[in-house]
Parts: structure tokens; C-alpha cells; sequence
């Protein structure tokens, strides 16, 4: 490669490391002189700047920016933006979009790479679950650890929150008026990181709180009714036989598989293997508030589960892993496959409860 960016930034000298024959991009030396020109200035800035470079927009950005992408980076490096901001691409991609068709910028007073979080209608729906099913403490751990989140980021972030701008590179027009050397430049302008605003942590915390409030219903009423602070974990073990001993059924389930060694180990390896599962590329996809569910959820059955119990019924609200794995591939053939075994998979369960009978020793083990 004989053309070089300048390396004095780190995304410069990523780039000129960076394997383009890989990407649809191709080498820099083929690149138009528009692209070339426009990648060198938004390398020299100080504020946040992407390119995106023809109908996929595939991602160009800067230094500051990588900072936004996170854990994206560097990854994103000449990538479609669609997939590398695939968890927020319904909100952003119409905006891009029209920049793109209409050559006008967009300006909003959102926050750009912020979600549509409705927390407030959210509280009632909450209180119902909480009454509903035993969901309700793994969801105020996961509001709770979200909203410490979303604090933390507004803490130590340099830049506060600001209006966001998408902008499209003055040169570049409607697709169908310019030339094939500035299509599909849209370059994204901001004046700072994408943080949550004070009207979204407060009606974050106020649903938070809701949330915590709600997983202590059912043990407050158990209480009231009785006069026994423990009537609720007392009636939810009663079938066991003895009292609730966080983590313990874990560790006899695994003594039994396994053996007295072994078993004691199962269960940390179980939890190493869940931790690699949640950062894994396809379940980082999933986005931040339905992988802290999975963890939260998960952390609760460590804690209060006995692992031969209703396994299949309780593991049900680890749903979004399910999702993670139609985004191992982009094939439609594949994600086809994945829909049908899951619908077969259901058949299977709902034949198996069926079909249930004791095991030949007494006991049983119903999924």
C-alpha cells in the first residue's frame, strides 16, 4: 500500500495496519480522492466523526469517536454501520436515511445513541410481573445495576450531554445527482458522548425503586398473613425439606453427577462458561439492558434454584440468549433453521410434560 495516513492519531495508524482487502473498501491506493480527503480531515479533529462510505455505509471514524463505539472498536473499522450499531439501528438508520435521500441535515434534541426507553409506562406492567411470577428481585437487581449504569457514565464522561447532530458531508448529494466518487458519504457530527439525560435517570431510578418495591410484595404479604418474616422462602422450599441455603443445591446436584471432587468444581465451571457465553460477540448484540437481564437472571437461579427443579420452565426467561444465537450468521437459511428447531423444541417440551411419568427409583425430574 503507497498511500499512508498520517499516524500521529491511533486511528491512523490502525488503518494503515488494517487489512482493507478484507473489506468491500478495498485498498486506500484504489480509493476516490473525495473519500481519501474527507478520512484525513476527520482524522485531524478533536470532536467525534464517522463516515459512512457507500450504500452500506461501511464505518470510517476518528480517534474521538472510537471512544463512543466502546467495546465496538476496533472492530467497527470498516464495517456497515447497520451491523455495528445493529441494536439501535431502527432508531438511527430512518434518520441517516433521509440525510441521505433528502441532503438536509437532522437535528434532534435527543440523544442520538440512546434507545426508546419508556420507564414511567413501564412501572405498572412492573408491579404486575412482580405478582405474577418470580421475576421480581432478578429485575430490580438488573434496574438496579443499569441504573448505576447509567450514573456512572455521566460521571465519567469528559463531555456532558449535548444536542446531537447528523450531518452529510457538504459534497455529498442525493445518490442520484453526484458522482460515484462522493456517494454514500454521511458523516455524523456531536458534540459529545451519547449520555443519559436527567429526566431519563430519574425516571430510571423512579422504576428502580418501583421494581424493588415490587419483589418485596409477595414476601411482605407472606408476612403480614402470618407473622413470619421467612414465610415466603419457608413455603417456596417446603417440597426440599430443609431451609433455604443460597447455592447450596448446586453444589449437591453437582456432587451427584460428578462425584465429591468434580462436583464441587461443576459449578464454577458452569459459571465461567456462562460469563465467556454473555461476552461473546452475538450476545453483546443483544445490547446492554437484555444481557444484564440474562446475568441478573441467571445470578438469581444460582442463588435460589435447585437445579433438578422445573429446569426447562425456570431457564424460559433466558429467552434473549436464544435470540443471540439467530445472530451467529446472517444467512437467512441459517436464522430459518434456528426458528424451526425452536418451534420443534417446543413440540418436544410440550409432549415430554405430556407425557411425564415417575422415574423407575421414585422421584421424578420434570423439565
Amino acid at each position: 500500500m503507497s498511500f499512508l495516513f498520517e499516524d500521529r492519531t491511533q486511528l491512523g495508524a490502525l488503518m494503515n495496519r488494517h487489512d482493507w482487502s478484507r473489506t468491500p473498501l478495498g485498498s486506500p491506493d484504489t480509493w476516490p480522492l473525495s473519500l481519501r480527503t474527507i478520512v484525513s480531515t476527520v482524522l485531524g479533529s478533536r470532536y467525534p466523526f464517522w463516515i459512512g462510505w457507500g450504500p452500506d455505509l461501511l464505518l470510517l471514524y476518528n480517534d474521538p469517536y472510537a471512544q463512543i463505539l466502546g467495546t465496538k472498536h476496533p472492530s467497527a473499522l470498516g464495517r456497515p454501520a447497520s451491523e455495528v450499531w445493529r441494536e439501535i439501528w431502527h432508531v438511527v438508520g430512518p434518520r441517516i436515511d433521509r440525510v441521505v435521500s433528502t441532503g438536509r441535515a437532522t437535528f434532534d434534541e435527543a440523544l442520538l445513541l440512546v434507545m426508546e426507553r419508556r420507564y414511567l409506562w413501564a412501572m405498572p406492567v412492573v408491579v404486575l410481573m412482580c405478582l405474577s411470577r418470580p421475576t421480581g428481585v432478578p429485575f430490580a437487581a438488573m434496574m438496579g445495576l443499569l441504573l448505576l449504569y447509567r450514573f456512572w457514565q455521566r460521571l465519567t464522561a469528559q463531555r456532558l450531554t449535548a444536542p446531537t447532530r447528523t450531518v452529510q458531508h457538504p459534497t455529498a448529494q442525493h445518490p442520484t445527482n453526484q458522482s460515484p466518487a462522493t456517494q454514500g458519504v454521511t458523516v455524523q457530527r456531536r458534540a459529545g458522548v451519547a449520555l443519559p439525560g436527567n429526566a431519563e435517570l430519574w425516571s430510571l431510578g423512579g422504576l428502580t425503586a418501583v421494581s424493588g418495591i415490587g419483589a418485596l410484595l409477595w414476601p411482605a404479604i407472606a408476612w403480614a398473613a402470618t407473622g413470619d418474616p421467612g414465610a415466603y422462602t419457608k413455603t417456596e422450599t417446603a417440597w426440599r425439606g430443609d431451609d433455604l441455603v443460597p447455592f447450596k443445591p448446586w453444589f449437591d446436584a453437582g456432587i451427584m453427577l460428578f462425584g465429591p471432587t468434580l462436583g464441587v468444581l461443576a459449578p464454577f465451571v458452569f459459571v465461567a462458561a456462562f460469563t465467556l457465553l454473555m461476552m461473546s460477540r452475538p450476545v453483546v448484540a443483544l445490547g446492554t439492558e437484555l444481557r444484564l437481564w440474562c446475568c441478573c437472571y441467571m445470578g438469581y437461579l444460582l442463588v435460589f434454584l435447585h437445579p433438578q427443579t422445573s429446569t426447562f420452565r425456570m431457564l424460559l426467561p433466558l429467552f434473549p440468549l436464544a435470540l443471540s444465537a439467530a445472530l451467529l450468521s446472517r444467512s437467512r437459511a441459517y436464522r430459518g433453521t434456528v426458528v424451526v428447531m425452536f418451534v420443534l423444541l417446543q413440540i418436544v417440551w410440550i409432549v415430554w410434560l405430556w407425557a411425564w411419568a415417575q422415574l423407575p427409583g421414585g422421584g421424578d425430574y420434570p423439565p
